[in-house]
């Protein structure tokens, strides 16, 4: 039922999830990586840069003399409520960008799409502003307050209360969450904190948990505040007196997870010494997993299904294209498990393949524009390079130590030899 992978809301008919895949470094966690920028900058810039601070937490391309010295573009496209209307849930498009180096915001935008058609709210080049007539607010007076290396949305918004900015701005910094898989280790803070909070998210972890054949039934949570004796005198005496009274601030996560014995009684487990990776991971999950079914949030997660099982993952995605998913929650996430590659779990017009040409400039393209048939194998059409996205690899049997097969000019003759295949196939 491919309507099952569609949110509608009014006029708008959305996909509830996108996957992304393409070789190790095509660009596929540039894309997240990206986001996450937009995000931060606009909900923290305004309380993390002073004037004259360095903007952080992006790079501009490195492998294009001409782009070191550009500023950077970013844009996000979105359904938002509209904050004119009255009208509970009245969504409308919105397009929201900005230019940036290190120094200064170079330019930023705001359209709305209120009828159908454009409405520009806001421009911006350098320090110089318009504004539409329509843009209620105080905004010759607080664009006097917003620095150079500031977003206008980032300080109309969070702090100045802008009668129409304020929504937005808080709708990107709720909304928009981010998970990344690929460190050894994923936090299980949140997923526990919304636990201890909030009984239903409790129960609904406690069964994913259950029903993913881990073997926990139940779990329990404490928050301890991190006392002197809680901590190696070693460790103690490298810090100094600020850093130690910071530490001793703070509070530690006491979890354990409940497993059946056999007579059918529970027996806690120490959730960082006693459970394997792909548990830990899954409970790490589980929160962000409730939390964006329930409020409808935007979940990004990079190397989705790494320390996986291919059968759970598959699971996780279908619980958003589902029929669960009735407040319009979408994933959009990047993987090498070629098992979602298939129409039980993923509709064709919801997978992207990432290339990466010889400048090393990422492209990005759906999977749909090779018109792929509705009964075709997407993982084996990808796997044999149907669709592109993989890598363009060699014989990787090296010679040591003085190899003079192969090399750059190889590869570049495998990535042309490779793209007339694909342009051919197309």
């Amino acid at each position: 039922n491919y309507g099952v992978h569609e949110v509608v809301n009014g006029k708008f008919k959305v996909l509830k999830s996108s996957a992304f895949y393409g070789a190790n470094a095509s660009g596929k966690s540039n894309l997240i990586k990206a986001l996450w920028f937009i995000k931060n900058f606009i909900s923290r810039g305004a309380v993390k840069f002073q004037t004259g601070d360095r903007i952080t937490g992006f790079k501009p391309f490195l492998l294009d003399e001409k782009t070191l010295n550009e500023p950077s573009f970013f844009e996000i496209d979105f359904l938002a409520p509209n904050p004119k209307s009255k009208v509970e849930n009245d969504l409308i498009r919105f397009q929201y960008g900005f230019t940036v180096d290190s120094k200064k915001v170079r330019s930023e935008w705001l359209y709305a799409y209120p009828h159908g058609r454009a409405q520009t709210w806001f421009t911006r080049e350098d320090n110089k502003f318009v504004w539409k007539k329509e843009f209620a607010g105080k905004n010759k007076s607080i664009s006097e307050k917003t620095g150079e290396n500031i977003l206008y949305l980032s300080k109309a918004g969070g702090q100045e209360n802008h009668p129409l900015l304020k929504s937005l701005f808080f709708w990107i910094k709720e909304k928009l969450r981010f998970i990344d898989m690929d460190g050894q280790e994923v936090s299980p803070v949140f997923s526990a904190k919304i636990a201890s909070e909030n009984s239903e998210a409790k129960k609904f972890i406690a069964d994913l948990l259950f029903k993913a054949d881990t073997g926990v039934k139940d779990f329990s949570i404490e928050f301890k505040k991190i006392e002197k004796k809680d901590l190696a005198e070693d460790f103690i005496s490298k810090l100094d007196e600020k850093d130690l009274e910071e530490i001793l601030g703070k509070q530690a996560l006491d979890l354990s997870l409940k497993h059946i014995k056999k007579d059918g009684t529970l027996v806690p487990l120490n959730f960082r010494t006693d459970e394997s990776l792909g548990t830990q991971k899954l409970f790490a999950l589980a929160g962000p997993w409730y939390d964006c079914l329930k409020n409808g949030n935007i979940l990004f997660v990079d190397e989705f299904g790494s320390g996986m099982h291919p059968l759970l993952a598959k699971e996780l995605i279908k619980l958003f294209n589902s029929d669960l998913n009735t407040n319009g929650a979408q994933i959009i996430f990047c993987s090498h498990d070629t098992h979602l590659l298939h129409l039980e779990v993923l509709r064709r017009d919801q997978v992207w393949l990432v290339e990466k040409n010889n400048e090393g400039e990422s492209k990005y393209c759906s999977l749909w524009d090779y018109k792929p048939r509705k009964d075709e194998s997407l993982e084996k059409g990808y796997l044999s390079g149907r669709y592109g996205g993989i890598p363009y690899l060699q014989e990787l049997m090296i010679k040591f130590p003085n190899n003079q097969d192969g090399g750059v000019e190889n590869v570049k003759e495998s990535k042309a030899k490779r793209s007339s295949k694909i342009k051919k196939t197309k």
